[in-house]
Order: C-alpha cells, then sequence, then structure tokens
C-alpha cells in the first residue's frame, strides 16, 4: 500500500495513528488508514461486520482499534510466554459520563498518552489478575486524579499503589448499570477479574481463555500444538491452578448470563461471535462432569 492514503476494506473496526505531525486519525466503520511508518502487521475485526477475510496488511504504526465506534478499543503488545509472542492486551471503555475506563493497562508510551488524551479522561483504571501489574506505576504517576482498582490480591503485592478499592464479584458504584463484573474464583492464587459491556456484546476475560490462529509461524504452531489454533481453549496451566472446581463452575454459569457475543481475552486472538458457545466448549470439561 502507497502511504498517506484511505483505503476501503469493509471492516468497522478503525485504527488510531500519529501522523508525521502528531495528529489522530480516527474513521469509523469502512475505512482504515495507511500512514507514515513502514511496518506490516495484521488488524483483526468482527468477522459478521466485514465483507473480506478478517485480517488485512498493510503499513503503518499499529497502535489501537476501535472496536465499537466511540465506546470501546483495544492495544495489542508484545508478550513473550517460553518466547513465544502470545500478545497482551489493555481494552478501554468510555463509561456514561464520557470517560475512560482502563482495564489491564499496557506500557504507558508517549503515544499511547497521545492516543487516550484524544480519547478523553481516564476516570478508572483496573487490573485483572495479581500477574499483570508492571505497568501500573507510570499511569499511578500520569493518572493521579483516576480511581485504581486492585484484581483480588494484588493490593497486598503492589503496596507503592494506592489502590482506592479491590475488585470482586458486586459491580463498583462508578460503572453500575453499564458494565457487567464478576471474579472467576476457583483459583485462589489469581483470582482474574471479568468485564461484560453489553454496548458492544463483549466480554473481558483474562489469562483463563486464549485463541492463537494467527500471527507468526512460531505462534500458529504453538496454537495448533496446544489446541487453541481453531478452538479456543483454557490454558493448561490456568487448568493446574485451579483448587475449587465448584467456586469456578458457579462464577462460569454466571458469565453465561450476561449479554454477549464476543470475547477480548488479554491474551492471543479476539473471538469472534457465538462467544458464549465458544467459552462454554473451553469450559465443556468442568461444566459437564
Amino acid at each position: 500500500m502507497t502511504q498517506g492514503k484511505t483505503y476501503q476494506t469493509g471492516t468497522t473496526c478503525s485504527v488510531f495513528s500519529n501522523n508525521q505531525f502528531g495528529c489522530k486519525k480516527s474513521f469509523v466503520f469502512n475505512k482504515v488508514i495507511c500512514l507514515s511508518k513502514a511496518k506490516k502487521f495484521s488488524v483483526p475485526a468482527p468477522a459478521s461486520l466485514i465483507s473480506i477475510p478478517k485480517f488485512y496488511q498493510f503499513t503503518d504504526e499499529f497502535l489501537m482499534i476501535e472496536w465499537k465506534a466511540d465506546h470501546l478499543w483495544y492495544h495489542s503488545e508484545t508478550y513473550r510466554c517460553f518466547g513465544v509472542d502470545i500478545g497482551q492486551r489493555m481494552t478501554i471503555v468510555r463509561l456514561d459520563d464520557g470517560s475512560l475506563l482502563v482495564h489491564n493497562p499496557c506500557e504507558l508510551t508517549e503515544d499511547i498518552k497521545t492516543q487516550i488524551a484524544a480519547l478523553g479522561r481516564v476516570s478508572c483504571v483496573t487490573t485483572v489478575n495479581q500477574s499483570l501489574h508492571h505497568p501500573l506505576s507510570d499511569w499511578w504517576l500520569v493518572y493521579p486524579d483516576a480511581y485504581f482498582y486492585s484484581a483480588p490480591g494484588l493490593a497486598t503485592k503492589r503496596t507503592d499503589i494506592g489502590f482506592d478499592g479491590e475488585l470482586t464479584s458486586t459491580t463498583s458504584p462508578r460503572w453500575r448499570n453499564q458494565l457487567y463484573q464478576t471474579v472467576l474464583r476457583g483459583n485462589d492464587q489469581n483470582e482474574e477479574v471479568v468485564f461484560c459491556d453489553p454496548n458492544s456484546r463483549t466480554l473481558m476475560v483474562g489469562e483463563s481463555l486464549i485463541l492463537l490462529n494467527h500471527g507468526s509461524v512460531l505462534r500458529r504452531a504453538v496454537g495448533k500444538v496446544s489446541g487453541c489454533r481453531q478452538h479456543a481453549q483454557v490454558p493448561l496451566t490456568q487448568r493446574f491452578q485451579i483448587k475449587d472446581p465448584k467456586l469456578l463452575r458457579r462464577s462460569l454459569q454466571e458469565i453465561l448470563t450476561w449479554p454477549f457475543d464476543h470475547i477480548l481475552p488479554v491474551h492471543g486472538d479476539p473471538i469472534y461471535h457465538d462467544g458464549k458457545t465458544k467459552l462454554a466448549e473451553a469450559y465443556g470439561w468442568l461444566l459437564h462432569r
């Protein structure tokens, strides 16, 4: 593709990027912007909302995908597990008051700060579990007016962060009647926070579900060997850590009543359509016994 042009693609996702003047470019529905920097990557988009394959190759410095117009965005960065880049995803949701909730914050680069400033004011920062928390210090310093909420048990590990509360299975008043919220129980060493955005019909989960169907040859090979290339699966490391299957089953039964079609896991590829069925199938070994 030639730089500096707009290309019709049929996707409902839009790309936020900085051009040579540092300006934001965002286009909602049927457009992807190709700007200045020469770096190839793939952009996923919800399959039912597009008329061409889910992944597109083009040139740009890829920062954010707009998943739901002016409401929900995500950013993926490098995250290596045993040498394989399985990615890590930050999700941003616009609340009813116009402010932003940032879930699972990523590395806070200058580009990310610029993109977020273009979206609005950060009012809440939430964490997904006890493992994914390393960039928090930068966010704490840059957004001192935001409310910070820890995943279960994280506050005792990150005493340098003055958390405003711990996330539980009771939805916070700050986003009550906007997002569904619960804690995936069963692993008392690393319980994870799960959100559902009914506006975009999207479930946001942590490390308990993964799909590796795209990306490098090595990444796809790992997905094939681990059984999560064609179908989303619960990673073996997560299954081995389950201490109370009954608690986990209750959490899943609650989540499966929520209004979602798509799933955005912290790692791996987005999961499009039939999200409830795919989640239930991934946990079939637990739900059907």
